[in-house]
């Protein structure tokens, strides 16, 4: 049975502080996100069954101040705002390539797999264009990592492509 698109959504709701030891006065936190997808819009398993093509990447704002607080203590809760902490998008079925579609006919294409990665940091000690500067590198070391893993070491059978391994 061929698979269809996935409509998918991933979010992060909130963020409750435990315990603040920022010493005197309250926390100060902000958050990283990148959220990511490997499926059939950018990837395809390859001859060789392993997964060739680039994940999608969705970054955001990595300021200070993204959770709307400056002023955290412990036992607060923050709502974490969508456009950091939301990520919506279509999972494609990964299609296998010309050569395998023509050996494995029965074949369905691969479902594909979306993930987020996240830092929960504390305004201490950086300035705000430091904080901006360390997310526009982080973002980019995560999308390049990932698309290196993805080309790499990922692959979409284990022996024959009647078997699936996790991407």
């Amino acid at each position: 049975m061929a698979r269809t698109p996935l409509l998918a959504r991933m979010t992060l709701d909130e963020v409750r502080c435990n315990e603040e030891g920022d010493g005197f006065g309250s926390a100060e936190p902000y958050l990283w996100t990148v959220f990511f997808k490997i499926d059939g819009d950018t990837v395809i398993v390859g001859d060789d069954t392993f997964l060739q093509g680039e994940c999608t990447i969705m970054a955001s704002d990595g300021s200070h101040g993204n959770l709307g607080d400056r002023d955290v203590d412990a036992g607060d809760t923050l709502v974490v705002p969508r456009s950091i902490g939301e990520f919506r998008t279509t999972l494609r079925p990964i299609p296998l390539s010309e050569k395998l579609q023509e050996d494995h006919p029965d074949e369905d294409a691969r479902g594909g797999a979306l993930g987020v990665v996240f830092v929960l940091l504390e305004e201490d000690q950086v300035t705000d264009a430091g904080a901006r500067a360390g997310y526009a590198h982080w973002s980019t070391t995560c999308a390049s990592r990932s698309t290196t893993s993805s080309r790499r070491s990922t692959s979409a059978s284990r022996t024959s492509p009647t078997r699936r391994s996790t991407p």
